[in-house]
């Protein structure tokens, strides 16, 4: 962009009056954009009606599973307490790790109580799209591990009909594609540019606009002798 303004800048019709010409850094005028980088200050909505709207359906709809199954989770956790024992040992054995005791089946319904709470506010952040990205994360930090209770792991399907283990497996797909899409659901920018662009854009700007000011001061220089 810089090489491509300063082979421009040579041509005298770009400097028919130097005068009009705006050399304040960053401005707008120089560039025709409304904020530093073509986005106005502030803006977090993308142009593309489409895709706001589809923002607006897919949204509420991903975050209805997670909103329910948080709401469960707070009314009955002793439920989802019993649905985990198949992992109770890793939870055993994560906290052995770290030296702690066991925990005891009331601390887990605390744990599930908390993690249900998490669960309802970051579903209704990402379905009302208060801070999407974070909300999205925060499910799929939730939803990656809560996909595996209940799995149809080895050694935790003695017991069970071909049908029931068959249930689990369908059940346990169903919620890591959904913690699979909020996770993909915490990128989108909603058309923002990433941090690497932006600095690439306003680096390109910097360059382009030094292009134009030295241009005109030579200009101005040629002119005035």
């Amino acid at each position: 962009m810089g090489g491509h303004t300063e082979g421009n800048a040579s041509r005298p019709s770009l400097f028919h009056n130097p005068q009009q010409l705006c050399v304040a850094p960053l401005s707008s005028c120089c560039l025709g954009v409304a904020g530093p980088f073509g986005f106005p200050p502030g803006a977090k909505v993308s142009n593309n009606r489409g895709m706001n709207l589809l923002r607006v359906v897919a949204r509420p709809l991903l975050a209805a599973p997670f909103i329910a199954d948080g709401v469960d989770a707070l009314m009955h956790p002793r439920f989802h307490v019993e649905r985990a024992a198949g992992v109770r040992p890793l939870i055993d054995k994560a906290t052995d790790a770290v030296g702690l005791e066991p925990l005891t089946d009331q601390q887990l319904a605390v744990a599930t109580r908390v993690t249900g709470a998490v669960t309802v506010v970051a579903g209704l952040r990402f379905a009302l799209g208060r801070k999407p990205r974070v909300a999205a994360l925060t499910l799929a930090a939730i939803g990656a591990p809560m996909a595996l209770v209940n799995a149809p792991l080895p050694g935790t399907t003695r017991g069970l009909s071909k049908e029931q283990i068959k249930r689990r497996r369908y059940r346990t797909l169903n919620k890591a594609g959904l913690a699979a899409g909020v996770l993909l659901a915490s990128t989108d920018r909603v058309g923002q540019p990433s941090a690497l662009v932006a600095h690439a854009m306003r680096r390109d700007q910097r360059r382009a606009i030094a292009a134009a000011e030295a241009a005109v001061v030579e200009r101005l220089s040629g002119t005035a002798s």
